[in-house]
C-alpha cells in the first residue's frame, strides 16, 4: 500500500502491545504518516509508540506538507475527521469509514497515547475515589448501626475470635472418656463372668 499523503510505498512496523503481543502497522518512510486499524491504535503501548517516533525522527527529518484531502490507501474513499468523546479533539485522527482505518500524521500517534495514559489514569482515580468514598458510607453506617456501650461488646467478641484454640484440654478430656468407655466395657465384663 501507499501512502495517502505523498504516495510513497509505507514501511510495515511491529511495535507491542500493553501485554507484549506484536501489533502491526504501516509507516510512510517519506512524511512519517502512520496508518493502523482500530485495534492496533488503542493496544499499542505508550513507550512503544514514544520509542519508535524517536527512532524515526532522523529519518524523517525532512519537512513534508500534508494534504487537506486524502484517500484510504486501502479503498481509495476519502479520510473524515474522526470525532468521538474518547479520543482527544487536539490530534486530529483521520478515519476510513469503509476500511475502518486511521491515519495520524508524523507525531500523532505518541501524542494520541499519551492523551489515552492520561485518560485511564484519570478514569482509574475516578474509581478509586468512589469505591472509596462506598466504603467509608459503609463504615459509617454500621458504626452509626452500633451504639457506644456496644463497642465493648465487639471488641470482647473479636478478641475471642482472635484466641488460638487449646487443642491439648480438649484432646486429654476426650482420653478420659475414652478410659471410662473402656473401665466400664471391662468392668460389665467381669462382673458378668464372675456371676456364671
Amino acid at each position: 500500500m501507499n501512502c495517502p499523503n505523498c504516495g510513497s510505498k509505507f514501511n510495515d512496523i511491529v511495535l507491542k502491545s500493553h501485554y507484549g503481543a506484536p501489533v502491526k502497522l504501516m509507516q510512510c518512510p517519506s512524511c512519517g504518516g502512520v496508518w493502523c486499524g482500530s485495534v492496533e491504535l488503542v493496544s499499542i503501548s505508550p513507550e512503544q509508540a514514544e520509542n519508535f517516533e524517536k527512532i524515526n525522527v532522523s529519518k524523517l527529518a525532512e519537512f513534508t506538507s500534508i494534504k487537506k484531502n486524502l484517500q484510504c490507501p486501502q479503498c481509495g474513499k476519502s479520510l473524515t475527521e474522526f470525532k468521538d468523546a474518547n479520543f482527544p479533539s487536539q490530534v486530529k485522527i483521520l478515519f476510513c469509514p469503509q476500511c475502518e482505518g486511521f491515519w495520524l500524521n508524523r507525531g500523532e500517534l505518541t501524542e494520541f497515547k499519551e492523551w489515552q495514559e492520561k485518560k485511564i489514569e484519570s478514569v482509574h482515580q475516578e474509581f478509586l475515589q468512589k469505591k472509596d468514598g462506598e466504603l467509608q458510607n459503609d463504615l459509617a453506617g454500621i458504626m452509626a448501626a452500633n451504639k457506644p456501650d456496644d463497642y465493648a461488646v465487639l471488641g470482647n467478641l473479636g478478641v475471642f475470635l482472635n484466641k488460638p484454640v487449646d487443642y491439648t484440654d480438649a484432646a486429654r478430656g476426650a482420653q478420659n472418656d475414652l478410659l471410662e468407655i473402656i473401665f466400664n466395657i471391662l468392668w460389665e465384663i467381669a462382673r458378668t463372668l464372675l456371676c456364671l
